[in-house]
């Protein structure tokens, strides 16, 4: 409880920690603890305490705990590729916890304005209201909602995934692979909340404390070395049209400056297949030439972290018709056809006898890859060996 309070009290007090993202987690971080604190606020039965705080832990403890499970996915949602034409309703998303405030904030203040006197009816219907809003809110709102969310928590991190991959030559730093630990770990603590609310086994508080702080510095830690996606990641700014073999027609014309306009600026490429009337036939053969041209004179996939909006003005032309080209004539995404090359060129390394004493992990980064992992990941994805296996088969061989 306190460690969740201080990290993310930390947290908004550091200022290199206060971007959007950080303090969205910050965020979660206090409703985990205050929800930690209710309780033993409230049935401790504790005189030094004073009454304020026990009727603001009561007032709130409903409220907070049907807002973490938005919360948790506003991170998710904050860390991931997003749609800056697209707000997120943060009061859509926070809708019923911001109901319930508001239902126990006015039957909170009613009641202290009336006398406490059972035998009132005025006091009887207002306490009712409270008590039915604030159970409904726990046996059924609050699982709901923690299916929910975590539901289009893993959605969104599944379309994140897509999007990297058909944008990034890489994934250091941009994955969310650590987010399963993040979901499953509030899922563990939905059982604990409900766990405490009616076990009586006390002997296994340390225990679940425990747990919990492991769980708290590990997302703590993940979250603060997770590169979230700026403005100048998220999105290309393109002003020019793609480069053709042949004057458009008027339609096209008007189509392709349409697509490309600020008025209808499109996020990063989507892997998903482009209206074929928005390329023609020559365009797209151009297209293909041009690819194959660059990346055997160019080279570009040495570069680590090559993105397809910078490989697609490398061939004059815009990341939509590229990822569709890509798509359509490999049938690959951009990052598999980059990796692809990579990993012919470490194989040149590889087997070759000058570079023999040289590292995989040095071999991985000449070749185009950022790290030993999604070096030996792509290398065994397309050769079904990895890099060690594949130089010591090569090395039996010239033997």
């Amino acid at each position: 409880m306190l460690v969740a309070l201080t990290m993310g009290g930390g947290i908004l007090l550091i200022p290199r920690l206060r971007d959007s993202a950080m303090r969205i987690l910050a965020f979660f971080f206090l409703l985990f603890g205050y929800i930690l604190f209710c309780p033993i606020v409230i049935n401790a039965d504790l005189s030094y305490i004073p009454k304020f705080i026990e009727d603001f832990c009561s007032l709130l403890f409903f409220v907070a705990l049907l807002a973490i499970p938005s919360t948790v996915y506003y991170y998710v949602y904050e860390l991931s590729i997003k749609n800056k034409h697209k707000k997120l309703d943060l009061v859509k998303l926070y809708f019923f916890p911001i109901g319930l405030f508001i239902i126990n904030t006015i039957a909170f203040i009613a009641l202290k304005k009336l006398p406490d006197d059972s035998d009132s009816f005025y006091f009887t219907v207002i306490q009712d209201v409270m008590e039915y809003s604030n159970f409904i809110a726990i046996l059924f709102l609050f699982p709901l909602l923690s299916i929910f969310y975590i539901y289009i928590s893993f959605r969104r991190y599944s379309s994140n995934k897509k999007k990297i991959a058909a944008n990034y030559s890489y994934e250091e730093e941009l994955n969310l692979n650590w987010i399963w630990s993040f979901i499953i770990g509030y899922a563990v603590f939905i059982g604990v909340v409900y766990f405490l609310q009616i076990s009586s086994l006390s002997s296994l508080n340390p225990w679940i404390g425990l747990l919990m702080l492991i769980y708290l510095f590990l997302i703590g830690y993940k979250g603060y070395r997770q590169v979230g996606f700026n403005a100048e990641m998220m999105y290309e700014q393109e002003t020019e049209t793609v480069a053709v073999v042949e004057q458009p027609s008027v339609l096209e014309a008007t189509i392709l400056k349409s697509k490309v306009s600020p008025k209808n600026e499109q996020p990063l490429s989507q892997p998903v297949v482009l209206e074929e009337e928005l390329i023609s036939d020559s365009i797209r053969s151009k297209l293909k030439a041009d690819l194959l041209n660059c990346m055997d004179q160019k080279r570009p996939f040495l570069e680590q972290k090559l993105t397809v909006s910078q490989l697609a003005k490398l061939i004059n032309t815009n990341s939509k018709y590229l990822s569709y080209v890509l798509n359509n004539d490999f049938e690959q995404n951009f990052v598999s056809f980059i990796n692809s090359y990579r990993v012919e060129e470490a194989k040149k390394y590889l087997q070759s006898e000058e570079y023999s004493h040289i590292k995989i992990e040095a071999i991985g980064n000449m070749a185009g890859f950022r790290s030993k992992s999604s070096f030996n990941n792509a290398f065994k994805s397309m050769t079904a060996e990895t890099p060690s296996a594949f130089r010591k088969r090569i090395k039996k061989i010239d033997s």
